[in-house]
């Protein structure tokens, strides 16, 4: 009983460091590329602003400060600069806010497209929600549906944000992404994690299973 009781603590202590590296403060984050996508116009009170990668934002982060980098996919939340080289950012939960919300349920609802045209959709649709200094130009009808039901959904009650955290530039101001580009990506599930769990705690029963069953083996053994 004493080994499963061991067994059950190292399970939870395990379960505590995954889900507490998840949100690590501050993690550092680079940009990597957005693939699939397609340049899109930005305006800004009414001026042209350009073009800028709109489609799946893939970045690097070391979650745990170990120098480790995994690569997460999801989409920007604000045209702003990117980081190209190691900064400090913040993973935090998908604040509780309407156009936060509508930009997850985007995400949730839509993926990651393998095409141009559909990731670029899927990130202006997600620009057009969360608002901000710079704006889509033109949004595509499939963008404007996809903004229309984000926004209905949330209006309805909609907030089914796990798996899916934000990734933020140091906070200065009125809002996120007056740093560098702050972006909405997938993270592991607390119960994928849960089940991780189960795992370790299944192969320590089962080890105070056959570890007797081994020795009474052996008895035999000797007695023959």
């Amino acid at each position: 009983m004493k080994r499963l009781d061991t067994v059950i603590i190292a399970t939870v202590i395990v379960g505590f460091i995954c889900f507490a590296s998840l949100s690590a403060n501050p993690v550092n984050l680079y940009w990597i590329d957005v693939s699939p996508g397609v340049n899109i116009p930005l305006e800004a009170g009414g001026n042209s602003y350009g073009s800028v990668p709109a489609g799946v934002y893939n970045v690097a982060i070391d979650m745990n400060g170990d120098g480790n980098y995994e690569t997460f996919s999801g989409y920007c939340v604000d045209p702003n600069l990117v980081s190209s080289s190691p900064s400090p950012y913040s993973i935090i939960n998908i604040p509780d806010a309407d156009n936060y919300l509508q930009a997850a349920y985007i995400f949730s609802t839509w993926g990651t497209p393998s095409l141009n045209q559909a990731a670029a959709d899927v990130q202006s649709a997600i620009w057009s929600v969360v608002g901000g200094f710079f704006f889509p130009a033109g949004l595509s009808e499939n963008a404007l549906n996809m903004a229309s039901e984000a926004a209905a959904a949330v209006d309805a009650g909609w907030n089914s944000t796990g798996g899916l955290a934000l990734a933020v530039s140091p906070f200065a101001g009125v809002h996120y992404g007056e740093g560098y580009q702050d972006f909405i990506i997938r993270t592991p599930e607390p119960g994928s994690i849960f089940l991780l769990g189960l795992g370790v705690l299944g192969i320590g029963i089962a080890g105070r299973r056959i570890r007797p069953a081994i020795q009474a083996n052996e008895k035999r053994g000797l007695e023959g």
